[in-house]
């Protein structure tokens, strides 16, 4: 094979593998387990109401910030819907475009999705069901023109996560957002309470099983409630908007699909080079939908409650360490690693 020839043999095998590599890359675990958690919920409303799965699941994951956002977890609410005059059901008061604006709250997270189909099927959006289903960009862009978003970059954001997450095959069934275990418990003492509850440290709750289908509801620990408001948060320059929560003593926001570290440094009136060590990442790591975003140094270890931790599929060291409060340096030297080695799945990891 000539000089030549192997050039453009290289060169072929890098533009296929290198786009496909910089994808899994990017992905962040806490929208795949939302995406493993609520697909079937999605397809299930495609079906019934003809609204594509991959909006729906696009949506909530924006909406909630995953799943995280106290909207979701205390109100079950995954969509931002607001009361409006016809709404007779219980409430929620948060800060949003206005003060103390009133949302709706739901018995069950699966109640919110039938909702927002709900919603969508009134008068006001029915151009969108003249969109094919597979046809995520058009669903985008007609949200957008029906008035369901205020924000002029929801169309993009929306069809970033998709193609990010390749939830345009989720109506095929094709979707394949991850390979998520059901994580394993250590032996508890005969001393604890019974497993009729588990720590969720991924928002700072406490979730008790569900007789629903789909897993977890979640409701607020009192160890561990979020005390800045969000008219704190406004007076402080941070996003109001945003889906934002505790951990092990330190306060975070989470970041959406098109934040950027600068950009998010510069709506928090902080440098980036600042926000970047606060929450150890490098020059070169972009910053994903459903990170968090500490605001102040994390802890040297998790809290009492969160001992060790089973690595699951596609997890990091900094993703481990986000997700208790902790920092990633003294992750590694707790567990006698070398700063900058890969974890292993199913490895269990010291916390404190």
């Amino acid at each position: 094979m000539s000089r030549y020839q192997i050039y453009i043999t290289v060169w072929a095998f890098l533009l296929l593998v290198l786009p496909a590599a910089y994808s899994a890359e990017v992905q962040n675990p806490t929208y795949v387990a939302y995406i493993d958690q609520w697909k079937a919920t999605a397809l299930a409303q495609q079906a019934e109401y003809g609204i594509p799965a991959s909006i729906t699941l696009a949506q909530g994951l924006l909406e909630s910030g995953a799943g995280q956002s106290d909207l979701a977890t205390i109100a079950n609410n995954h969509f931002g819907i607001k009361c409006h005059s016809e709404w007779q059901g219980k409430t929620f008061r948060k800060d949003d475009d206005q003060r103390d604006e009133c949302f709706r709250s739901y018995q069950k997270a699966e109640d919110s999705f039938r909702d927002h189909s709900l919603f969508l099927k009134r008068k006001r959006y029915e151009v969108l069901f003249t969109y094919n289903v597979t046809d995520y960009k058009a669903w985008a862009n007609g949200l957008k023109a029906c008035g369901y978003a205020t924000d002029p970059g929801y169309p993009q954001k929306l069809i970033r996560i998709i193609e990010t997450y390749g939830l345009d095959k989720v109506e095929s069934g094709k979707v394949e957002s991850g390979k998520r275990k059901e994580e394993s418990q250590e032996p508890r003492a005969k001393s604890q309470e019974p497993t009729t509850k588990q720590s969720n440290s991924d928002s700072g709750l406490t979730a008790q099983r569900s007789n629903s289908n789909n897993g977890l509801t979640t409701q607020r620990s009192n160890n561990d409630t979020v005390v800045w408001t969000p008219s704190v948060m406004r007076t402080n320059k941070l996003y109001a908007d945003r889906a934002y929560g505790k951990t092990n003593g330190r306060r975070f926001i989470v970041a959406q699909e098109g934040d950027t570290w600068g950009s998010m440094a510069y709506m928090l009136g902080m440098e980036e080079k600042t926000l970047r060590r606060i929450n150890e990442t490098t020059d070169k790591q972009p910053l994903r939908g459903g990170d968090r975003i500490y605001l102040f140094p994390k802890r040297n270890k998790a809290d009492k409650n969160h001992k060790r931790h089973l690595v699951q599929h596609g997890e990091t060291a900094w993703d481990i360490a986000q997700r208790y409060g902790m920092k990633m340096s003294y992750l590694y030297k707790r567990n006698g690693i070398p700063e900058g080695t890969p974890l292993t799945t199913q490895q269990w990891i010291d916390l404190r």
